[in-house]
């Protein structure tokens, strides 16, 4: 951007100057007046069309980051201004509130049903951190025990299809796969319930506790969930969309 600027300027000095030498020979060679004339419209036309666009372009890029930049910053600041006020109701003698992390990978689209999928469950985004081509969540509103009751009417249901019985979050559960089902690969984990998207399969699995508490953050592949007992476990058949 600093070299753009400078080109510019050097641009326009020269165009002055090149205006006011010709400005001078105006008065003794009137015949070329109208070619002296030209050429300046020409290098006009050619910096508008070769290097304003790139510039327009580029100071639009720095708004959007910094505007991403202030929307990060809001929401740290109503997320440490949320804690601090819960700190304080815990002090008086409120419980605690209850906070289960998850990740996500394969991009936008996956993020968004993830979040969606999450808000059918109760639960509230605290704070989402990208990195590493994943994005870390923390998320508030529901403890792992709680959320596994309802993740094993949620395995049965996507087991049987669209015949089964409603579970926990079902229908979005059902769109998070399904936008997992384009990412390249994909996963997400959610507290103890994990979604794999492999060029090979698609599995769902919900990790007893003692396993997440051993195996924290990472995303266990479907060789690894296929070990879960048939309760905890199923490949999502293509009619469950």
């Amino acid at each position: 951007m600093t070299v753009i600027l400078v080109v510019l300027c050097l641009v326009v000095v020269g165009l002055e100057l090149y205006l006011g030498f010709g400005g001078r020979r105006t008065a003794d060679a009137p015949d070329g007046t109208a070619r002296l004339d030209e050429r300046v419209d020409s290098l006009v036309a050619q910096i508008n069309e070769r290097m304003i666009p790139e510039v327009n372009r580029r100071l639009a890029g720095h708004r959007e980051a910094i505007a991403r930049l202030e929307a990060e910053l809001a929401e740290v600041r109503a997320q440490l201004a949320g804690r601090l006020a819960q700190a304080a109701a815990e002090s008086l003698g409120a419980d605690p509130v209850d906070v289960v992390t998850g990740t996500v990978t394969g991009g936008a689209e996956v993020e968004r049903a993830y979040r969606r999928f999450a808000e059918s469950l109760g639960l509230r985004v605290e704070l989402a951190v990208p990195g590493d081509g994943r994005t870390r969540f923390f998320l508030s509103g529901r403890s792992p025990r709680a959320l596994e009751r309802d993740f094993f009417e949620l395995v049965r249901a996507l087991r049987d299809g669209p015949d089964a019985g409603p579970g926990a979050g079902c229908e979005d559960a059902r769109a998070l796969l399904a936008a997992l089902r384009t990412a390249e690969p994909g996963g997400a984990r959610l507290g103890p319930l994990v979604l794999v998207r492999t060029p090979g399969a698609l599995a769902c699995g919900v990790l007893t506790l003692a396993e997440l508490r051993q195996h924290g953050d990472d995303e266990p592949g479907p060789e690894r969930l296929r070990g879960l007992p048939g309760g905890r476990y199923c490949e999502v058949r293509e009619t469950s969309r």
